[in-house]
């Protein structure tokens, strides 16, 4: 079988990377470089890498795609092709095939005639894939198989130059860089010999962190191994180790990427600057390109794009970077950020790259110092989401563990963050365990990305706590959408039935269900389709224009209300203050929210309208109706409209009735204020009562308002007592009795008998009970001659007043 010499060398490759070493004992290592271009770059490889450092080349996020290159066996199905329509392709044409271990395969077409055809000496099949789930089944395209340049190449070996592209400067200049591709070859081999680049397939622990080029000995030569680690081992202009260079982006964008221009990336290397060797979009060119994005900006091609979206993203903000200068993202060059670095600490932890990986202890930051004087040369990279070592995922690359309850950007919370998104895209009071900032100034910064909050219930004033609006969906599903992506159960596609086969958006941008109709994309290719497959995206789109309409329209009326309440005469008081300050809080978190309402409706349209009623309120006043007098034992009425500061009705307004006592206030009811502003409450005091109503215009007691006091008098039911006298004149020493009845009486009660002589006082003869008739009866016997007077006082009860009889006169002789 022909291949020998080069299935020798590829099955020492792939045996390498499939062990799973201990720990490797240090040493020195004095390797020549195994692999050299027409750049005059030179590799190690990743055989001398994996000696030291084989846990970590196992455990990578792309330990598959370094060991996916195989020769064909017999379990390849040959022939392959569509045998009854003319097409196939046998063994000895293959020279690879690619998707080893992975559930896909591809094929790559051997060229003998390499040397004399600038094309590279293999070429991809394109049109033919074969899933190993489905042993039977081809899937081809109508056109059948055609063969194209292996372009992927430029990633996934070592070493290669594209076809045209002359050598960066600084990279040397082989003879043939400029006139053909040139692969990686083994220093002084022959090129006849096609197997010598082998050792460059794959991707190797070089094409990120750096080439095999010696490094100085003096400047630690990666202990001494001639391997020039991203930049080398002294410090750079980061003011940290070089070898942090690692986390800049162009790392993974030499491949994740599609460029203006320039597409040769086969020269960078981790210690260069990727934009020298290629040309991003401008962020402007990412809404004005139809060829490479939506008008929406997010980017058409989905496949390795992934760079191409962050730098016109804001995670892309290198904040000490500039506008300008070779490590300046296209979203600096915007100008559009105001972050400065050298403010807080507490802000470099999420708007800095160092500062985010530095709060959650990522090894590599072990030794960088934080300080506001040298964070924000980096960004939110890619490797501050991504973990490339240790954390394998069915989806491929690992992302970084969400904080948990207590923990980072949870201290004092009692639930983990639902993303890793949340770590930073919260509010930081509940960070820092402070207070709102609450102003009345319109212009005043209260709120700083509110996204957790919002999307959880939490923070607004006036507000009770809410609930997820849709429980379990994670930032992610809806801001990184997969436009591109097949889904298995959708698509009803075979080849795709043992993998859904996604391509997430880095622009954060959602793809709103309307615009994917519009752009043509497939009814799953929009942010909510995948989780709502029971809707059209019309209905999908009508219920986000519902929810960010029902919100601006809040939103007017919010501002309109606090710009009308800052000219009240109440809004320079302590209540006022509170008041326009919580609602002008609800405004700028549902506006700094940025998602017009959607993240949340129910619960950041609630804090709109509550917004408007503390608004509203200041200034507000009371119109009391409530008697004057009501007899003993009667209910009264207390009305009240509410008025807001302009006039109008309060409805919803919380107000309380509170009653004088012992020098204090006490509460005798509460109630809501109906929709025209109106309360009533109902009172049945047994005395003279003095009253207040009490408006409860916020939660702090400092807003409460009070009406003028207003007294309601209690009056007993007033009583008539008659008499007469059985005699009206008699000798001395006769009795006479005074009788009578009571109108109207209570039981038990009494009536006092009183005498007096001539023009005397009155003096008390006795009591006696009045009968359950309501009469009364007492003897009267006069001590001497001359002219009496008797007369009964009806002595009362709880309700009913007093009342005298006339006056009896009796003459004694």
């Amino acid at each position: 079988m022909r291949f020998t010499r080069r299935l020798a060398t590829l099955t020492a490759l792939v045996a390498i990377g499939a062990l799973v070493f201990g720990t490797a004992t240090a040493f020195a290592l004095t390797p020549e470089p195994m692999l050299e271009n027409s750049y005059g770059q030179k590799f190690a490889g990743q055989e001398v890498c994996v000696q030291c450092h084989a846990t970590a080349y196992d455990e990578t996020t792309h330990s598959n795609f370094a060991r996916t290159a195989v020769e064909p066996t017999e379990e390849d199905m040959w022939p392959a092709g569509r045998i009854g329509a003319g097409e196939s392709i046998v063994e000895t044409e293959v020279a690879f095939v690619l998707g080893w271990n992975t559930g896909l395969r591809e094929y790559l077409k051997w060229r003998p005639d390499y040397y004399d055809n600038a094309a590279g000496p293999i070429r991809m099949l394109e049109g033919m894939e074969w899933d190993p789930a489905l042993p039977d089944t081809w899937e081809l395209a109508l056109a059948g198989i055609e063969e194209a340049d292996y372009g992927c190449s430029q990633c996934h070996h070592l070493g290669v130059q594209k076809n045209g592209y002359a050598p960066t400067q600084g990279h040397g200049a082989g003879s043939e860089a400029a006139t053909q591709t040139s692969w990686a070859m083994v220093a002084g081999a022959d090129k006849a010999e096609l197997d010598t680049w082998v050792p460059g397939a794959s991707i190797q622990c070089e094409r990120c962190h750096g080439t095999g080029l010696e490094a100085a000995a003096d400047e630690g030569g990666h202990w001494l191994t001639q391997t020039k680690i991203v930049g080398g081992w002294a410090s750079d202009r980061y003011g940290m180790a070089a070898s942090k260079r690692i986390l800049d982006s162009g790392v993974c964008g030499q491949c994740h990427g599609t460029y203006k221009s320039g597409s040769n990336i086969v020269g960078y290397t981790p210690d260069t600057t990727l934009t020298a060797f290629v040309t991003p979009y401008s962020v402007a060119e990412s809404y004005e390109t139809p060829t490479r994005f939506f008008p929406n900006g997010i980017n058409k091609g989905m496949k390795h794009s992934y760079y191409s979206e962050w730098t016109v993203s804001g995670h892309a903000l290198r904040a000490r970077e500039g506008t300008s200068g070779a490590f300046a993202t296209e979203y600096n060059k915007t100008g559009a950020s105001h972050f400065n670095p050298s403010t807080s600490i507490l802000c470099n932890r999420c708007h800095t790259g160092e500062g985010y990986l530095k709060r959650k202890d990522v090894e590599i930051m072990s030794d960088w110092v934080e300080s506001t004087a040298n964070a924000g040369y980096f960004g939110q990279e890619c490797a501050v989401c991504h973990v490339s070592h240790g954390a394998q995922t069915d989806s491929g690359m690992g992302v970084r563990e969400p904080d948990v309850a207590g923990e980072g950007s949870c201290t004092g919370l009692s639930t983990d963050n639902a993303s890793i998104c949340e770590d930073c895209h919260n509010w930081q009071n509940e960070i820092t365990g402070g207070t709102p900032v609450i102003t009345t100034n319109p212009t005043t910064r209260v709120v700083s990305h509110p996204q957790r909050e919002m999307l959880h219930g939490r923070q607004l004033f006036e507000v009770a706590e809410g609930e997820e609006f849709m429980p379990g969906a994670k930032c992610e599903e809806c801001h990184m959408p997969a436009s591109r992506s097949d889904f298995p159960d959708q698509t009803q596609l075979p080849r795709y039935a043992n993998q859904s086969w996604k391509r997430y958006s880095h622009r954060m941008f959602i793809m709103e269900p309307a615009d994917a109709e519009s752009y043509g994309l497939a009814p799953w290719g929009d942010s909510c389709s995948p989780c709502h497959a029971g809707e059209t995206q019309a209905e999908l789109q009508a219920n986000i224009d519902g929810w960010q309409d029902e919100a601006t329209a809040l939103l007017d009326d919010a501002e309109a209300a606090l710009t009308a309440a800052r000219l009240r005469t109440e809004a320079g008081t302590a209540a006022g203050t509170l008041l326009i300050g919580r609602g002008n809080f609800n405004v700028k978190a549902v506006q700094q929210d940025g998602s017009g309402g959607a993240h949340n409706p129910p619960y950041e349209q609630a804090g709109l309208e509550a917004a408007i009623r503390l608004a509203d309120s200041v200034g507000g006043d009371f119109d009391i109706v409530a008697p004057g007098t009501i007899f003993v034992n009667n209910r009264a009425a207390i009305a009240a409209n509410i008025m807001n500061g302009d006039a109008s009705d309060a409805a919803g307004a919380a107000v309380a009735l509170e009653r004088s006592t012992g020098g204090g206030w006490v509460q005798d009811g509460a109630t809501t204020a109906d929709e025209n502003g109106n309360v009533a409450f109902i009172v049945a005091p047994a005395a003279d009562t003095t009253y207040r109503l009490r408006w409860d215009r916020s939660s702090s007691n400092t807003s409460d308002l009070y009406s003028d006091t207003f007294t309601i008098e209690v009056d007993k039911f007033a009583s008539a007592t008659t008499s007469t006298i059985t005699k009206t004149s008699m000798p001395l020493g006769a009795t006479c009795q005074l009788k009578g009845t009571v109108t109207p009486f209570g039981l038990p009660s009494t009536v006092t008998i009183q005498y007096k002589k001539g023009s005397g006082n009155w003096y008390t003869l006795g009591t006696v009970n009045v009968s359950g008739t309501g009469t009364y009866a007492k003897s009267c016997k006069p001590g001497s001659k001359g002219t009496w007077y008797y007369r009964a006082r009806y002595n009362g009860t709880a309700t009913i007043d007093t009342s005298f009889s006339p006056a009896r006169r009796v003459v004694v002789y």
